[in-house]
């Protein structure tokens, strides 16, 4: 939505300088449609009057905002749920932001009112204790930066003593060291060998220096096929991209399949940080976007149509973890159509439910060990290896896994990977022999199996989870 410019709303206590929050005839101020519901994604700025709030505080009138999400900025301090900024004396500028897919409430009335002197006093005793750890921080910051150049002062003098020292010795010379010889490859089936780098992000040797390319016809999706999910809000044939808060079965279902699907005591070299305890979603968001949809059935029907005959299930090649609780379509299950997870942030999960997953740069950055791919996995333990925070925001401290349907089709089974396989699977992918890779480091060297599609219309990312790591 598109905010139309208009004039600022102001009084003598405050001005709005952008958005649409409201000043009315009492110098109050209100969130946007106040007394109704504010709009997702809406926001505002508000610049206060100093010199007309110096026996002023705020009285707040109502509010009631969404707990998580939607906050009032008042001295540097938000505000949210049903707990305002009352009796406090503003100053510099007030903000109010909401996010983009969350639920809405009636917002918020803050009016200016007669200063009492116990909140006064209150303020100016925030102050001296502000004032007080202010003054202790920097101590503690001046004498740990004295340590440190002390540390290094000391470091520089004892090199400096034996760089003239050295050259009076009279050491023999010894040969040069040989480098230590690398490390033999590990055995298929030998759990005891530690594991290699498993996407190869930090091992420019598995970089991918080709590019598998999926070249698909148009072919004519049968109405069953092309049908949205019966469970989804959007069932029209107009044009929708939404987020949806999933239903209360299907949060316990995917919270039961991350669970599920946890392994503790398996860590590759991906992981960065200490291993948590498990894994807790606090929020499930499912994509409904029928342009993406449309898209994944064209894929699927592709390869349903290209093998009348039933692909090779994947318990052939071992036992399977899929996310279980949830399941694909029935009828089509000849081509392996399964649920697997995919780590990210969620931040990059919103851009991929914008358009589905994009594969021109995969691979050509750190690398792959199976190429240029999109990389999904069936145990949530391994998703969470690529996890990441925003870092900032709305969902500082919060991962994101993607809960995503793919199309596997007949599937190239692998147990080693590397720079040297790109060839053989890039020949397997596009003569299309096969329509998958399945990475088995579960049997290599006993971690994890990794599941590799190189076509984007063979993904749809359904769901969105937010979760939490339980240390």
């Amino acid at each position: 939505v598109v905010a139309v410019p208009r004039a600022m709303s102001q009084s003598q206590y405050w001005t709005v300088t952008t958005g649409f929050c409201q000043v009315d005839s009492r110098g109050c101020i209100t969130s946007p449609n106040y007394p109704f519901r504010y709009d997702v994604g809406s926001s505002c700025t508000i610049t206060v009057s100093p010199s007309d709030w110096t026996d002023k505080a705020i009285a707040v009138d109502h509010f009631v905002t969404e707990g998580c999400c939607d906050k009032l900025t008042v001295n540097g301090i938000s505000y949210s749920g049903s707990v305002g900024p009352e009796g406090i004396r503003p100053s510099g500028v007030i903000t109010w932001i909401t996010d983009i897919i969350g639920g809405v409430d009636t917002g918020w009335k803050l009016c200016p009112s007669e200063s009492s002197a116990s909140s006064e006093s209150e303020a100016e005793d925030e102050v001296s204790v502000g004032a007080i750890i202010g003054i202790v921080i920097g101590i503690v910051f001046i004498l740990a930066l004295a340590v440190v150049l002390f540390v290094c002062w000391r470091k520089s003098r004892r090199k400096a003593e034996w760089a003239s020292v050295e050259p009076a010795l009279a050491a023999p010379e010894r040969p040069h060291s040989m480098p230590a010889p690398a490390p033999a490859p590990a055995a298929l089936g030998n759990s005891a060998t530690a594991p290699e780098t498993e996407r190869g992000e930090s091992s420019p040797a598995n970089a991918s220096k080709i590019m598998i390319q999926v070249n698909r016809t148009p072919v004519v999706v049968p109405p069953a096929e092309a049908a949205v999910p019966r469970f989804w809000k959007n069932t029209t044939g107009r044009t929708f991209d939404e987020l949806v808060e999933a239903s209360a079965e299907e949060v316990a279902l995917i919270t039961d399949m991350v669970k599920s699907t946890f392994i503790q005591d398996v860590v590759t070299r991906d992981r960065t940080g200490v291993m948590s305890n498990g894994l807790k979603p606090v929020r499930v968001l499912r994509m409904e976007n029928n342009v993406v949809w449309e898209k994944y059935t064209q894929g699927r029907s592709f390869i349903r149509q290209k093998r009348p005959h039933k692909c090779t299930e994947s318990h052939k090649y071992g036992s399977h973890d899929y996310a279980g609780g949830l399941q694909a379509d029935e009828a089509l299950n000849t081509v392996n159509e399964v649920y697997l997870w995919h780590g990210t942030s969620p931040q990059k999960a919103l851009n991929i439910c914008k358009a589905g997953f994009s594969l021109r740069y995969a691979g050509t950055g750190a690398g792959s060990m199976y190429g240029n791919g999109a990389y999904l996995a069936e145990s949530s333990s391994k998703s969470d290896e690529y996890a990441q925070d925003d870092g900032t925001g709305l969902y500082k401290g919060l991962f994101c896994l993607l809960l995503c349907r793919v199309v596997l089709g007949e599937m190239l089974h692998l147990t080693t990977g590397g720079e040297k396989t790109h060839d053989m699977i890039k020949n397997a992918i596009e003569s299309d022999v096969y329509d998958s890779v399945i990475g088995d480091r579960k049997i290599s060297v006993g971690t994890y199996r990794e599941f590799v599609v190189y076509g984007e219309d063979q993904v749809y990312p359904e769901y969105i989870v937010l979760y939490e790591r339980v240390m």
